[in-house]
């Protein structure tokens, strides 16, 4: 099984492939590493495996560990994965969805999973490259490999376990795919039992998280359709048949996409774009390197944490995030600075907030030596 800093190593060895872009080899060999190209070599191919891993170690890692590593160790890998995969899809050139769509199922499951692991957090959720993954990992399989569809919709639905990320499969058209996919298999589209039980289940959950998407304030329709799908999941729990299920998710979708819509329209709030755009700094800012696609944090002496690498520095205005180097903190500027003052500000006034008490302890320290004392 990997530990934390192993799967900190990995994800920093695709990073190193990408920063290598230069000079050609480090793109061919992050397409190599994802199984885009045909030939590997044996290296490479450990290379794919530790990848295929990665997001399964972090989990494996927080659930059995004695002591699981802090949030912020897992926030930051989850921000790692989603920066690798966005890498290589820019590397993918002008129609990097159709090159997915030529992958094996492993390479689709496993994109998958990365994602789903990684949709936990506000800016991959809210990315809207997130459900284009999702849907090109799925677009295929349910006319030529149906068996291989139900592994991949296993996986896409796993990222439907977060609020944010229920809403845009829904409103991208990520849940009615699958329910269409459930809908065929009572056609006699050959899935097995078990594998449409698991679906069914994985939807209810995806329709029930949606729920807890937080509503946009003052609108009367998202609640009404918030409301109205409330009681048609309750439809769908009552089912006992498969057919019935599918036909209760059928009926359920509509108002899941009208909650969705709207609250997707609520996302283009100038405060809700902030709040999406801190996430990944925030991410970032447990790793020794906050820069996602450093090219050195496989090979920094040293933890992977924040603090941990041997000769990092804190960022001098903030005094929050760590680089390894003055190239990566230059880099990440695009990024840091949506962060880096309200850090700052916060920093001066727990600072301010200190002083302040420490001066009232003061006073009331130098009041009560002053009180006279009275007579036995």
């Amino acid at each position: 099984m990997l530990g934390l800093h192993e799967l900190y190593a990995a994800d920093g060895t695709l990073a190193a492939f990408d920063a290598a872009h230069a000079g050609g080899t480090g793109k061919r060999l992050l397409q190599l590493t994802f199984g885009v190209a045909c030939q590997r070599s044996d290296r490479l191919q450990r290379l794919q495996l530790i990848s295929a891993q990665c997001s399964d170690a972090m989990d494996m890692s927080v659930n059995l560990a004695a002591s699981g590593p802090p949030d912020s160790e897992v926030a930051a890998a989850r921000a790692q994965h989603w920066a690798a995969l966005k890498a290589l899809v820019q590397d993918w050139g002008p129609d990097p969805m159709a090159v997915l769509q030529g992958e094996e199922v492993t390479v689709r499951s496993s994109i998958c999973r990365g994602v789903a692991k990684s949709a936990s957090l506000c800016a991959v959720a809210r990315d809207p490259l997130l459900p284009q993954v999702l849907l090109a990992c799925l677009q295929g399989l349910q006319q030529q490999r149906r068996e291989e569809f139900w592994i991949v919709c296993m996986t896409v639905l796993q990222a439907a376990s977060h609020a944010d990320a229920a809403a845009a499969l829904a409103s991208s058209g990520v849940l009615r795919q699958l329910v269409q996919g459930l809908e065929a298999s009572q056609r006699g589209a050959g899935a097995a039992g078990d594998q449409v039980s698991i679906v069914h289940k994985q939807v209810l959950i995806a329709l029930a998280t949606l729920l807890d998407t937080s509503m946009p304030p003052g609108l009367d329709s998202a609640r009404a359709d918030a409301s109205q799908l409330q009681k048609q999941l309750q439809v769908c729990h009552a089912t006992c048949s498969s057919a019935a299920f599918v036909q209760a998710a059928k009926e359920a979708l509509p108002a899941a996409e009208r909650v969705a819509a709207a609250v997707l329209e609520w996302w283009q709030e100038p405060e809700q774009v902030a709040a999406a755009r801190r996430s990944a700094p925030e991410a970032a800012a447990g790793r020794s390197c906050a820069f996602l696609r450093c090219a050195n944090l496989a090979g920094c002496s040293g933890g992977p944490a924040a603090g941990e690498g041997a000769g990092s520095f804190k960022c001098s205005a903030c005094r929050r995030a760590w680089y390894c180097g003055t190239a990566c903190s230059h880099a990440d500027w695009k990024d840091h600075k949506r962060v880096c003052k309200a850090w700052a500000a916060e920093r001066e006034e727990q600072r301010r907030q200190r002083q302040q008490k420490a001066q009232q302890q003061q006073q009331a320290q130098q009041g009560a030596q002053q009180q006279p004392q009275q007579p036995e």
